[in-house]
C-alpha cells in the first residue's frame, strides 16, 4: 500500500472506522494496540503511550472531511475506551500558541456536523461527544466506550465520624462490599493501617478485590467487627 500524507477517515453507523476508501477497517469492539498500530503504522505521530497503569495512548494522522487532524486511541487493560478527534481549522486563531475559545467551538461545531453528516450523530456501539473542555480550555470530540469498559474498582466511604473515628466504613471491591463497625481515616478519607496511609491503584479485578480482602483481613485480626 501506497503511503499517503494522511489517512481519510470515515464512521459508520456501526461505529466502524474506515480507512482509505474502506482499504483498512478498525472494529472498535475488538481492536487492540498492537493491531492498531499494525493497521495503521504509515500514520503513526510519536510513539505509544503506556502510563503504567492500564492505559496507553496511540495518535494518528488524519484526514476528516477534508481537514487534517490527529485521531488519538485510548486503550485500557487493551480495551478501546474512547478516541479524540482534533482538526487543524484553516481560520484558526491562537493566544500564546493555544486556541482561542472561539477557534474551539468552531472546531466543535466542524465535528458534530461531520459526525451528523457521517453517521447522523448516532452510533451502533460508542457514544458521540464534542463539548467545550472549560477545565482544559480547549474543543474535546470523539466517541467513548467507557460504558462497555469494566474497570478495577476500589473504595472506602466514611459513613459517619466522630473526631478522628468513624463508626461506619464501606469498602467496595468491583462490587463486593464490606463494613467495618469503627475504623482510622486519613484527610483523604482512605482506611489506613497504624497512620500510614498509601495511594491505591490497580490493574485487574483480581487485584483490587485482593486488597479489599487485605484490609478486612487485617481490621478482623485487630478485633474490628466487620459485616460482609
Amino acid at each position: 500500500m501506497d503511503k499517503v500524507m494522511n489517512a481519510e477517515l470515515l464512521i459508520t453507523k456501526e461505529g466502524n472506522f474506515n480507512f482509505n476508501n474502506n482499504s483498512i477497517i478498525v472494529d472498535p469492539k475488538t481492536i487492540t494496540p498492537e493491531e492498531c498500530e499494525k493497521l495503521l503504522s504509515d500514520w503513526k505521530r510519536g510513539k505509544s503511550q503506556g502510563l503504567n497503569n492500564g492505559y496507553i495512548w496511540q495518535d494518528y494522522t488524519i484526514c476528516f472531511e477534508n481537514e487534517n487532524g490527529i485521531l488519538s486511541f485510548c486503550f485500557y487493560e487493551k480495551k478501546l475506551e474512547c478516541v479524540s478527534i482534533n482538526v487543524s481549522l484553516k481560520d484558526i486563531k491562537l493566544i500564546d500558541g493555544w486556541p482561542t475559545e472561539e477557534s474551539s467551538r468552531k472546531e466543535i461545531s466542524f465535528i458534530k456536523k461531520a459526525f451528523k453528516k457521517q453517521f447522523n450523530g448516532q452510533l451502533q456501539y460508542g457514544k458521540p461527544f464534542h463539548i467545550f473542555d472549560k477545565k482544559g480550555f480547549s474543543a474535546s470530540c470523539g466517541i467513548s466506550y467507557n460504558e462497555y469498559i469494566q474497570k478495577p474498582f476500589f473504595t472506602v466511604e466514611l459513613k459517619k465520624k466522630v473526631d478522628s473515628k468513624t463508626h461506619f466504613i464501606n469498602i467496595t471491591a468491583n462490587g463486593r462490599s464490606f463494613y467495618t463497625s469503627q475504623g482510622i481515616l486519613n484527610h483523604h478519607n482512605l482506611l489506613i493501617s497504624d497512620l500510614t496511609g498509601e495511594n491505591i491503584t490497580y490493574d485487574t479485578h483480581e487485584s483490587a478485590r485482593n486488597k479489599a480482602d487485605e484490609i478486612i483481613s487485617e481490621y478482623t485480626l485487630k478485633g474490628f467487627d466487620i459485616l460482609n
